[in-house]
């Protein structure tokens, strides 16, 4: 069993998003004693100095830059973190989740015990919707369980054995990298296909995964309450291309946020809500007063 102090979460960070979720990061910092590298995947320079400002600052942070000539896929990046990584366990956790309590007792007993924790999902997520449909085009990040309910994890939160880990990538091949059927490996295909898992497309990590669970490796996700996850922040972007059709809710999630946490910072009235459910909406509401309070609590180091 590990104690959070052993272990180091490796947060990236993509242009644009570091200045606007430094409070998710503060929390993390005040309702656990994990480490945190904070990594800057394709940001400029006053993003990286704004980074390593903050690393200077808090003894349990320190950074990584890499790709300051563009943005490399998230694989990638997993790939390249966990290759550098010499301790025990290799963590992970998505830049846009923050903390309202202390969230680590969740997963005390599960390093050592197992070859990956996962946890997270983001807030609007059901518990039916984490288990993926039977006729689904992906496993997406959204998905943690398979269609039979068999945990096939998420990279949003990851806690992973990182002997098992090194085993995979550099005795076998299998890395964060594979997002399509062409990348599954021929002696797991039938083993996949069985699972209802052959599909066009897979979420950075879920091949690694889903071949780990096939071996029988044991995959443990775990609902952690005190944790908020909003859930593709990273694709906001002012710059996208405006389109005739309506964009897709994950990019409406982001934009919103965006423009929410522009606002909090700079005292404009909060953005209208995006169109959704009533479920959906009580939601928001709740996430957005949770937002509002962590900026205002940590308003003095921003």
């Amino acid at each position: 069993m590990a104690s959070n102090a052993e272990l180091t979460f490796h947060i990236i960070y993509t242009p644009g998003t570091f200045f606007y979720l430094r409070p998710f990061l503060f929390s993390l910092l005040e309702w656990s004693d994990c480490f945190f590298r904070l990594v800057t995947n394709g940001c400029a320079k006053e993003e990286r100095e704004m980074v390593e400002a903050a690393c200077r600052a808090n003894r349990r942070l320190e950074c990584r830059h890499l790709s300051p000539s563009g943005m490399a896929a998230k694989g990638s990046v997993l790939n390249l973190l966990q290759q550098a990584e010499k301790s025990r366990y290799f963590c992970c956790l998505d830049s846009d989740i923050f903390a309202v309590g202390p969230f680590m007792n969740r997963f005390t007993d599960g390093p050592g015990r197992h070859a990956a924790i996962f946890s997270a999902p983001h807030f609007l997520m059901t518990e039916k919707a984490k288990t993926m449909p039977a006729a689904c085009p992906g496993a997406y990040g959204i998905h943690v369980n398979d269609p039979a309910g068999r945990c096939i994890g998420t990279t949003c939160f990851a806690i992973y054995d990182n002997q098992v880990l090194d085993r995979y990538i550099r005795g076998r091949g299998i890395d964060f990298s594979g997002t399509a059927w062409a990348q599954v490996p021929q002696g797991y295909r039938a083993a996949f296909s069985e699972r209802g898992l052959r599909v066009k497309e897979y979420d950075s990590g879920k091949i690694l995964n889903i071949c780990l669970s096939c071996d029988g490796a044991s995959l443990l996700y775990r609902n952690a309450a005190e944790l908020r996850h909003i859930g593709g922040f990273s694709f906001a972007s002012r710059e996208r291309p405006k389109k005739a059709t309506r964009a897709i809710p994950r990019d409406q999630r982001a934009d919103f946020f965006h423009e929410l946490m522009g606002n909090l910072f700079s005292g404009r009235p909060l953005p209208p809500i995006p169109d959704c459910s009533p479920g959906n909406l009580a939601k928001y509401q709740s996430i957005i007063a949770e937002i509002a309070s962590l900026f205002e609590d940590f308003r003095s180091a921003l």
